[in-house]
């Protein structure tokens, strides 16, 4: 006989401050969902402009939809009091300019099927890939995802369910403690309590949403210092998992700070050892010495240089898992030039904004509405 399809109650839960240019079209895409008995609750986090309006004109008449309003408090309580709301199995949790899939919701839940599972990360896609820094991070996002995302599903240390579209088992969330305030990566801190409480968090890369990045220097920046330095805060907020032996505190967040953290703080000084050892090589033979007798040996560049072929490997075998052409893969050598050394100022920032105590709040962007309805 052929089973029914898994169709748990799900809620699709929308927080928003000041996004009144893509709420519209965030609220049509997720009621447009190929879902039986959808729900969505939109929290309106005291925007200062016309967010409340726009989501009350995109689903005035549809009964599935739920507009609330609160003062201020940020992201993690808007979250938060959408929970309190919610008698579903399922949360599904959606950042303001996210334009869901039709079929992404259904493809979401499949995996809540296990039991085990507490939470189930998608698939962003970027949708506004107008210049080179959005396509630098579109090929950032496919290698991350294909790549990072599936290798740390397999020892069940996924550390993110990311906002722009992530599921979560209503249970799980409850007894992980709900959001938190503590940290500025709230998708982040509630991902690893999620795996210390014993669940398994998996990805799904059917389930696809279409983002809005930022498409300007400095809101990149603003964008990454935030997440930088509320991962630094989830990793030394969960240092113990350690001890519980799972592999979140064994293999993620130790990672974490090292890839992350100290080797991008490292990473000038390679830099300059790099520069040091072309410049010697370039000394001997313009006077006419064997490169042997460079103060840096040649190896030393070979080693640099094959970087970005292990970069280009990488996204050649990320696109690998992708329906279309692996074309972005060109920027590699941009990516290792240009687009890397930013992610090294955002870590010495995030650094001495965490040693300052200085923290941010939602970190908002300057809306365009250049991203693509899927």
């Amino acid at each position: 006989p052929i089973r029914a399809p898994f169709t748990p109650t799900v809620t699709v839960v929308i927080p928003a401050y000041d996004e009144d240019r893509v709420i519209r079209a965030s609220i049509t895409a997720a009621l447009a969902s190929e879902y039986p008995e959808l729900r969505l609750i939109v929290v309106d986090d005291g925007s200062r402009d016309q967010t409340y309006r726009r989501a009350t004109d995109a689903g005035w008449n549809d009964p599935r939809m739920t507009l609330l309003h609160e003062d201020n408090q940020g992201k993690w309580r808007a979250l938060d009091t959408a929970i309190a709301r919610i008698d579903t199995d399922i949360m599904v949790a959606l950042d303001a300019d996210t334009l869901l899939r039709p079929d992404a919701i259904a493809r979401l839940v499949r995996p809540f099927a296990d039991p085990t599972v507490g939470a189930v990360a998608g698939k962003v896609q970027i949708g506004n890939q107008r210049n080179l820094l959005t396509r630098l991070q579109a090929l950032e996002y496919t290698v991350a995802q294909n790549i990072d995302r599936r290798a740390a599903e397999v020892f069940n240390g996924l550390m993110v369910v990311p906002g722009a579209i992530g599921a979560w088992r209503m249970s799980a969330v409850r007894k992980a403690g709900l959001y938190s305030g503590q940290t500025l990566a709230e998708d982040a801190d509630l991902t690893v309590s999620i795996l210390r409480a014993g669940y398994r968090v998996v990805y799904e890369p059917e389930a696809i949403s279409v983002t809005q990045a930022p498409d300007t220097l400095g809101g990149f920046m603003r964008q990454r210092l935030r997440w930088t330095l509320g991962m630094m805060q989830t990793g030394w907020k969960h240092r113990h998992a350690a001890r519980e032996g799972r592999a979140v505190g064994l293999i993620s967040i130790p990672d974490l700070w090292l890839s992350g953290v100290v080797l991008a703080l490292l990473a000038p000084i390679a830099d300059l050892v790099f520069l040091g050892a072309v410049l010697s090589v370039g000394t001997a033979l313009a006077m006419g010495q064997p490169v042997a007798t460079a103060a840096v040996p040649v190896q030393t560049i070979a080693g640099y240089l094959a970087l970005p072929l292990i970069d280009l490997i990488a996204a050649l075998v990320a696109f690998g898992f992708e329906r279309r052409a692996p074309w972005l893969a060109l920027l590699v050598p941009v990516q290792r030039l240009v687009y890397r050394p930013l992610f090294y100022v955002t870590v010495y920032r995030a650094t001495w904004r965490a040693v300052t105590g200085r923290l941010a709040g939602w970190g908002k962007l300057a809306r365009r509405v250049t991203a693509r309805r899927p």
